[in-house]
C-alpha cells in the first residue's frame, strides 16, 4: 500500500526531526525543519479519517464495514492519535492568536511547547501496527531498494550482525531523544544548559553538548552527582534515565551474549566435523587437494543445513497445520507463474495438493547450481528470494558421435577384428584431436550469449514441464544465498490428473506452449520463459479437450507431443 509506505517514511522523519524541535535552529535549516514538521503533521491529520476507510481483522475474519472498522479504531489507536495531535493544535492556535511582529513574553513557555511537540516521538510504536498488514510488507518487498538491501546483506554481512545493528540503531535513537529532554530540562533558570550559556549558543554546540551531557549521566556511578542537580526536573530525569539505562544495558548484554554463544556453538560443531573429515582423509591417505575440496563441500553443506533448520521444527506440528502453512507460503511463489495463478484461483483444493505434493523448497548458497546444460529436465524452477544467473552456450553440450567403422568393429569379436579396432583407434586419435581443436576454435570465435540475471519471482525450465525428454540448454546457478521452489513434472501431472477442470486448462496451455516452441529456431531455444503473447489458443480445440477429459481424465491421452 502506498499509504503504508508513506507512514513508514513519516515515522522515520519523526524519529530524526522531532527531538530537534527543542533546539534553537535558525536560517535555512529551520525552514527545512518546519517544512518536514508540517508535512508529517499533515499526514497524521489525514491518517485519522483514513483509518476509518481501511479494513480490520476480527477473529481472523476480514471486515470492511465502516461500523466495524470504526469500533476497532476507536478502541485501539484513536485516543493515542488525538493525544499526539493535541500539541500541534495548541501550537497552531497560539500562532494564530499572536500578532505579527509580536514575540513571546515567556521563553520558558516556548521551550515547554516545543517539548510537547517532541513528545510525538513516541509515534514510533505505530510501526508495530504497520507490520501487521501483510499487504504492506508484500508491497515493501516488491521495491527494488529492498531487494538491493537483501542482496547486499546476504552477500557481505553475516546474519548474526543484523540483531546487533538493530540494537545499535535503537540505542542511537534513544540517546538522540534523551539529549533533547536534557536540553529542555536545562534551559530553565539554574539549569545546567542555562548556567553554561547554551541557550544562546548555536545549534551545533547545543546538540553536541546535550548528547555529551546525556551520555555522561547514564552510568549508575553518577547517581550521587545527579541528585545534586539544581532543579527537580533534572534530578528526576537523571534518576529515571539511569534506571532505564540499567535495564536496557542488561537486555543488550543478554542478547549479545546469546548471539555470541550461538556463533561459538556453531563454530565448535563445524570444527568437530572438519576434524573428523581431516582424520579420516589422513588415515586413508587422501591427497591434500582432495582433502581441501571435501572440506569446502562440508562447510557448504553445514551452512545449508543451518539455513533450513526450521524445517525440522515444522515437521513436529500437526499434519493439517503443516499442509495449510505450506499452502499459504508456497502459493505466493506459485502465483508468479500465470498458469498456476489461474488454476489456483479456479480450484484452491488442487493448489493445496500441488503445494504439498509437487512443490519442493530449495535452499541455495552462492554458486550452487540448480541444473546444468545437457541434463534431463525434471521440472520448473521458481526463484522465491535471492538472485541467480543463467548462462547459455555451446560449452555445455558434449554430444556423443557415432562412426560407421566403429559400429562395424563392435560387431566383430574375432582377434583380427579386435586388432583392427585397436589400430583404427590409434590411427584416428590424431584426427579426432585435430577436429576437437578446430571445433573449439570455432566455438571460441562465435560470439557467446551474455548471461541472464534471474531475480526473485522469475521462473525457468518450464519446457521440462510440457516437453518429454527435455534437455537443459544452459546452466542456472545462484549468485547469492537464495530460496527456490521446484515443481517436479511427474508429481504435477499426478496432481492435475485428479482434477478434470484444471487438467483441461493445463492441456490447452501445454499444447499452445509446445506449438510455440516448435516454431522457434535452434538459436532461440533456451530454458528461459516464453513471451505469453506468442501463445495461440484454439477455443474449439479447448472445448473438445475439456469434454474428453471430463469423460476420462487420463493425462496420457492428451499429453502434448515432444519438441521436434
Amino acid at each position: 500500500m502506498f499509504w503504508d509506505i508513506l507512514s513508514m517514511v513519516a515515522l522515520l522523519v519523526e524519529v530524526l526531526t522531532a527531538p530537534l524541535q527543542v533546539y534553537d535552529i535558525s536560517g535555512g535549516v529551520r525552514q527545512v525543519g518546519d517544512v518536514l514538521h508540517w508535512s508529517t503533521t499533515s499526514y497524521w491529520v489525514l491518517d485519522v479519517p483514513a483509518s476509518f476507510l481501511t479494513a480490520v481483522y476480527i477473529n481472523d475474519i476480514l471486515h470492511t464495514k465502516l461500523a466495524d472498522v470504526a469500533r476497532v479504531y476507536l478502541r485501539s489507536w484513536f485516543l493515542f492519535d488525538m493525544l499526539m495531535l493535541a500539541p500541534e493544535v495548541v501550537f497552531f492556535a497560539s500562532a494564530l492568536s499572536q500578532q505579527p511582529g509580536e514575540e513571546s513574553e515567556d521563553p520558558a513557555a516556548s521551550g515547554l511547547l516545543r517539548a510537547l511537540r517532541a513528545r510525538r516521538l513516541v509515534r514510533v510504536v505505530r510501526f508495530v501496527r504497520i507490520l501487521r498488514f501483510q499487504k504492506a510488507m508484500v508491497v515493501l518487498k516488491k521495491l527494488s531498494c529492498y531487494r538491493h538491501f537483501r542482496l547486499f546483506f546476504q552477500g557481505r554481512i553475516s546474519s548474526s550482525l543484523l540483531p546487533v545493528l538493530c540494537l545499535m540503531f535503537g540505542l542511537a535513537a534513544a540517546v538522540h531523544f534523551l539529549a533533547s529532554l536534557w536540553f529542555v530540562a536545562g534551559t530553565v533558570e539554574h539549569g545546567w544548559a542555562f548556567n553554561e550559556g547554551l541557550h544562546e549558543a548555536p545549534f551545533a554546540q547545543q546538540y553536541i553538548r546535550s548528547v555529551e551531557w546525556a551520555v555522561s549521566r547514564l552510568p549508575a556511578s553518577s547517581l550521587r552527582a545527579n541528585v545534586e542537580l539544581h532543579t527537580a526536573f533534572e534530578r528526576w530525569l537523571a534518576i529515571m534515565a539511569t534506571f532505564a539505562s540499567l535495564i536496557i544495558s542488561s537486555m543488550f548484554v543478554s542478547i549479545l551474549t546469546n548471539l555470541m554463544a550461538d556463533v561459538a556453538r556453531r563454530t565448535r560443531k563445524m570444527a568437530q566435523i572438519l576434524e573428523s573429515v581431516r582424520k579420516y582423509c589422513g588415515t586413508c591417505g587422501v591427497s591434500y587437494a582432495h582433502t581441501m575440496k571435501v572440506k569446502r563441500l562440508v562447510e557448504r553443506e553445514h551452512c545449508r543445513a543451518s539455513i533450513q533448520d526450521h524445517m525440522q521444527f515444522l515437521l513436529t506440528l500437526p499434519e493439517a497445520l503443516v499442509k495449510e502453512l505450506f499452502h499459504e507460503a508456497r502459493s505466493i511463489t506459485l502465483a508468479c507463474h500465470p498458469l498456476f495463478m489461474e488454476i489456483g484461483a479456479m480450484n484452491p483444493t488442487m493448489e493445496l495438493q500441488l503445494c504439498n505434493k509437487a512443490a519442493k523448497e530449495l535452499y541455495l548458497l552462492e554458486h550452487d547450481e540448480m541444473f546444468r546444460g545437457n541434463e534431463k529436465g525434471e521440472g520448473i524452477y521458481i526463484l522465491a528470494s535471492g538472485a541467480a544467473q543463467y548462462a547459455q552456450g555451446a560449452e555445455f553440450y558434449q554430444p556423443l558421435t557415432s562412426s560407421p567403422d566403429r559400429d562395424k568393429a563392435r560387431q566383430s569379436a574375432s582377434p583380427p577384428g579386435i586388432a583392427l579396432r585397436f589400430f583404427n583407434v590409434v590411427a584416428g586419435t590424431s584426427d579426432r584431436l585435430g577436429e576437437k581443436r578446430e571445433g573449439r576454435r570455432q566455438s571460441e570465435s562465435k560470439p557467446s550469449k551474455p548471461p541472464v540475471h534471474v531475480s526473485a519471482d522469475d521462473y525457468l525450465s518450464e519446457q521440462a514441464m510440457w516437453i518429454r525428454g527435455w534437455k537443459h540448454q544452459g546452466r542456472l546457478a545462484a549468485t547469492v544465498e537464495s530460496r527456490a521452489l521446484h515443481l517436479a513434472t511427474v508429481e504435477v501431472r499426478s496432481v492435475l490428473n485428479d482434477y478434470s477442470d484444471v487438467l483441461a486448462v493445463a492441456v490447452v496451455y501445454a499444447r499452445s506452449y509446445v506449438e510455440t516452441m516448435n516454431r522457434l529456431s535452434a538459436e532461440e531455444v533456451s530454458d528461459l520463459p516464453l513471451d505469453p503473447g506468442q501463445f495461440e489458443m484454439d477455443p474449439a480445440w479447448s472445448i473438445k479437450v475439456a469434454s474428453e477429459i471430463r469423460r476420462d481424465s487420463r493425462l496420457d491421452r492428451v499429453e502434448p507431443e515432444p519438441l521436434d
